[in-house]
């Protein structure tokens, strides 16, 4: 290796034990906000040891081609001593901040949501339903009415009519109870995503 190749070695190692550091304290942080426990945290361990071994690999082969030095390991702790020493705190405090804001943020656009379509969207369904009912109420009276005028007429024609409607008078009633089971389901993922407990 060229006098320069291992300054470029020394940087890069240096700089990626900083890096494994931030990330370390951003995986403790994030595990004390989540409260990570059991078998998460040993297969989080696992994943951030296999990216942090990759990471450095892949430093490793892009500044001194594969070439593996003993010294470089030793900077690679340095590095990693350093950001400890040095930058830990700061930067926990900087992290725990930031991801205050974070959920601040997600915090206000659910409430926003929450206020300007889900609110509206609920009181346009209760109207909707209050207007179909109404037209609904109408609209028996009306059949009533009818079928009080009719009756003369009807009880006649009743028994030759009743086995042809009476199929479609209950396929109507098993579709409005299936819409009316899906509506349900609906409205219960929407009050779970909207109103968490």
């Amino acid at each position: 290796m060229t006098l320069q190749t291992q300054w470029v070695a020394f940087a890069t190692m240096l700089a990626s034990g900083i890096l494994l550091g931030v990330f370390l304290d951003l995986y403790r942080v994030l595990k004390g906000r989540w409260h990570l426990t059991g078998w998460v945290v040993a297969l989080v361990d696992l994943c951030y040891w296999i990216l942090a071994a990759g990471w450095v690999f892949s430093v490793l082969l892009w500044s001194t081609w594969g070439e593996l030095r003993f010294y470089m390991l030793l900077i690679l702790f340095a590095g990693i001593g350093l950001y400890y020493w040095w930058f830990s705190r700061p930067t926990i405090k900087v992290l725990l901040i930031a991801i205050g804001v974070v959920q601040a943020l997600i915090h206000f656009f659910i409430q926003l949501l929450r206020t300007f379509v889900w609110t509206p969207l609920q009181y346009g369904w209760r109207l909707c339903q209050k207007l179909v009912l109404l037209m609904l109420r109408l609209l028996w009276a009306v059949l009533r009415t009818v079928a009080w005028l009719l009756q003369p007429v009807w009880r006649p024609v009743r028994s030759v009519l009743e086995p042809l409607y009476l199929p479609l008078v209950h396929f109507v009633l098993k579709v409005y109870r299936w819409l009316a089971g899906i509506l349900r389901k609906v409205k219960k993922v929407l009050q779970k995503l909207f109103h968490p407990e």
